[in-house]
């Protein structure tokens, strides 16, 4: 299955309250915004800055989500952002913006807030971990790749300390 985009229009000085968005917790990858800025109802160039997306939902927990939005057309006032799993970890109302930075990092302006909608996917009993969903499939492989880590030190140690 391809990328399926919506169009979506974010405004830098008016709310963004026409906005609705679903999305299934494991579509990741597959669905993108293609946004147009805007201020006072015209399209707002952009170019010079770089373009973070920010979901707000858990920062008051210290676990906001940024990411670097790669494709964009700042003379067309355009972005195409990409949600992966961490946009779609949490289930239900998510409130997001994105953020525009000079080039010392510092926010010079940014969208006002919109909210998308999560919902279920098919995998259940996801593990959390500092904000970041873990899958089975994930796990084992990281458990995999720490034993085959810890032979390797294992070995090298035996090695090392022989004399014992």
């Amino acid at each position: 299955m391809g990328v399926i985009k919506y169009k979506v229009v974010l405004s830098v000085t008016e709310p963004n309250h026409q906005i609705f968005l679903r999305f299934r917790q494991d579509d990741t990858q597959t669905q993108t915004l293609s946004v147009e800025i805007v201020k006072d109802g015209k399209l707002f160039p952009f170019g010079g800055y770089t373009v973070e997306f920010v979901n707000i939902t858990r920062s008051d927990s210290g676990q906001p989500i940024i990411e670097l939005v790669e494709n964009v057309s700042p003379n067309q006032a355009r972005i195409e952002f990409t949600l992966n799993n961490r946009c779609l970890q949490w289930l239900g109302t998510n409130t997001a913006y994105f953020s525009f930075r000079d080039a010392g990092g510092n926010e010079v302006f940014s969208t006002n807030n919109f909210e998308y909608e999560v919902v279920h996917g098919a995998h259940n009993g996801p593990i959390l971990d500092s904000g970041y969903l873990w899958t089975v499939d994930e796990l084992i492989e990281r458990a995999r790749y720490y034993m085959a880590e810890s032979e390797v030190e294992w070995e090298d140690f035996v090695n090392a300390n022989k004399e014992f």
